[in-house]
């Protein structure tokens, strides 16, 4: 008869499960696919260097994140400001009228103060419109999103082999999972 929740009967009550897990190197009641102590057979030195090169990508995963946060913000600025001027600039004859007319300096349709008005509005709609393209185009937001998580993961990964809650196999496997969700950061 097994122990209750453990199909193979290498329970804690199970005589043959026991020997079985002493001479796989388990402890008495430890089932066979359960891991011994995390990194038992890992030397402090492998510990030590896994957990420099995590903590390298971890910062590198940071810095490039807080570059993606600046142009985030910068293309989302450009783009609601240039877009607010150019509405100003072209709302501002059809509410000002003659009064705004005659403070640019004159009232015919072919003059330059109505040129460089209508110019300066078309520019600023421009760069709207190239910023948000931009923004969309290089998907800050989504990069900087999967940075911000990456960042999060190395960090936990970080504290579990730190405190030594994973087996250095299982972080390593964890890492090459974290670093291939991560998109491609800027080299060194």
């Amino acid at each position: 008869m097994h122990a209750p929740g453990d199909e193979r009967g290498n329970g804690p009550g199970s005589e043959s499960g026991n020997a079985a897990g002493n001479e796989s190197g388990h402890g008495p009641g430890q089932r066979r696919d359960e891991h011994p102590r995390p990194d038992a057979a890992s030397s402090d030195a492998e510990r030590g260097a896994f957990l420099a090169i995590v903590r390298a990508k971890r910062l590198a995963v940071r810095q490039a994140g807080e570059g993606l946060h600046r142009r985030d913000n910068a293309l989302t600025l450009l783009s609601v400001i240039a877009s607010a001027v150019a509405t100003v600039l072209t709302a501002a004859p059809a509410l000002g009228g003659p009064e705004l007319s005659r403070a640019l300096g004159s009232a015919g349709p072919d003059t330059p103060s109505w040129r460089i008005l209508c110019g300066v509005a078309s520019i600023c709609s421009l760069l709207a419109a190239v910023a948000a393209n931009l923004h969309r185009q290089q998907e800050v937001t989504a990069r900087l999103a999967r940075c911000q998580t990456g960042a999060a993961r190395l960090e936990t990964l970080e504290l579990q082999v730190t405190f030594q809650r994973a087996a250095l196999a299982d972080a390593t496997a964890e890492y090459g999972r974290i670093i291939a969700e991560l998109p491609p950061l800027p080299e060194p």
